[in-house]
């Protein structure tokens, strides 16, 4: 199926892919892998960020989005959708690479003034502290 007609120019999911893949001609991001799966690293990434930037964190919600989600089938470009274990080893074994590529993509977009960086929002999450008297 050709995913192609169904994704509009503007859309997020292409503009991520587009600065993934410029990210990744730069010199510093072509280190030698830890990454051997049979999905290839950049792709890889792709489908990680896009899951955090629609709120999908967990790896069983990225690798249920990577079988329903058209957006995640064009991003696989034909390959089969990854399992939760194959997303989970890759953020272990990428972790560092993970974080390097997620602040470059905030930078270029910040420099291509997609983004403001004006807001901060934080998740809500509402944790009690423990007073403590002596």
């Amino acid at each position: 199926m050709n995913y192609e007609i169904y994704i509009e120019e503007s859309s997020p999911v292409r503009v991520l892919s587009n600065v993934i893949d410029e990210i990744y001609q730069k010199e510093e991001y072509t280190t030698v892998s830890k990454w051997n799966g049979a999905i290839p690293e950049d792709i890889m990434m792709k489908i990680l960020i896009y899951g955090y930037m629609n709120d999908s964190f967990s790896r069983r919600k990225i690798d249920q989005l990577c079988k329903r989600d058209i957006h995640f089938m064009w991003l696989l470009d034909g390959l089969g959708a990854p399992d939760h274990s194959t997303i989970s080893r890759f953020r272990q074994k990428m972790g560092e690479q993970i974080k390097r590529v997620f602040y470059a993509v905030v930078k270029y977009l910040l420099n291509m003034k997609e983004i403001s960086g004006e807001n901060l929002f934080i998740d809500g999450t509402k944790i009690e502290a423990k007073e403590a008297f002596c």
